[in-house]
């Protein structure tokens, strides 16, 4: 309220009998509903015995200045909307790339051994409830230590990266490979017998051996070990037969795919 400016007043007359009660105005123009609305702001009451007064300071708003002022209000509560809908995107995609992170090998992009656990044991819950075939293929780089320590961790990485962008491309969509440790790669095959999962590593064990990495002089090779889920299985059964058919790979020479079930090899 500005300098000068006289306040605008509400009296509410209360008589205490049924029904009963007068308003008197100030200033004493009479405002009907259709003219204004009025908004009353802070309050006293006072008891008088047999009547209560009730004194409002009246701030009057005509019709078309609270369409005015409530449409104001809609456009800020849509901005809200907008700018809260924008921040949940953020959010999500945040959450995304967490889980992205957490769930990938930093080093070449592919899935790390805690994702891939995760998802063995999904495949294995799949391949028992439809009885479908699960083969697992665990293959390791030929030499790496070698190359490392020959031509250092920059060019060792190169070559890990090399190798794991080759294989991506080689697999089915719905094959699942990933990074287990080190030098050591793993390709879980959903709804595939074990002599199919044998012709795929093969393909992958040749396609492997053309990859040329500028500044080394040794083939880049690399061994396979190949097993089917059994429904005696555990994960830890499973992969320990693939690490056992991989390293009987390495012990028949290197550069080779060996197939392990049942503790027998084919």
């Amino acid at each position: 309220m500005g300098m000068g400016a006289s306040p605008s007043f509400l009296v509410v007359l209360v008589i205490m009998h049924w029904g009963s009660y007068h308003t008197l105005p100030f200033p004493s123009r009479l405002y009907t509903i259709n003219e204004t609305l009025p908004i009353l702001l802070k309050g006293h009451i006072f008891n008088c015995g047999t009547f209560f007064l009730l004194i409002f300071d009246q701030h009057l708003l005509t019709y078309y200045d609270l369409l005015e002022k409530m449409s104001k209000l809609n456009d800020q509560l849509v901005n809200i909307t907008i700018e809260l809908k924008k921040k949940n995107d953020q959010l999500s995609e945040a959450l995304a790339t967490i889980r992205k992170l957490a769930n990938t090998d930093p080093l070449t992009g592919i899935l790390n051994k805690r994702a891939l656990n995760k998802i063995l044991s999904r495949e294995i819950s799949f391949a028992l409830r439809h009885k479908l075939p699960l083969s697992v293929v665990l293959f390791d780089l030929d030499h790496f230590k070698g190359i490392n320590d020959k031509y250092g961790h920059e060019v060792g990485n190169r070559v890990l990266k090399k190798v794991a962008n080759k294989v991506r491309k080689l697999i089915r969509a719905e094959d699942i490979f990933g990074r287990y440790g080190g030098e050591e790669f793993i390709i879980l095959l959903p709804n595939t017998k074990i002599d199919d999962a044998l012709k795929a590593s093969e393909r992958i064990r040749k396609e492997i051996a053309k990859i040329k990495i500028k500044g080394i002089k040794e083939h880049i090779t690399a061994s396979f070990g190949i097993t089917q889920f059994l429904c005696t299985d555990s994960k830890k059964t499973l992969i320990n037969r693939a690490d056992q058919a991989l390293y009987i790979a390495k012990r028949n020479g290197r550069n080779r795919c060996e197939i392990l079930i049942n503790n027998t090899t084919t």
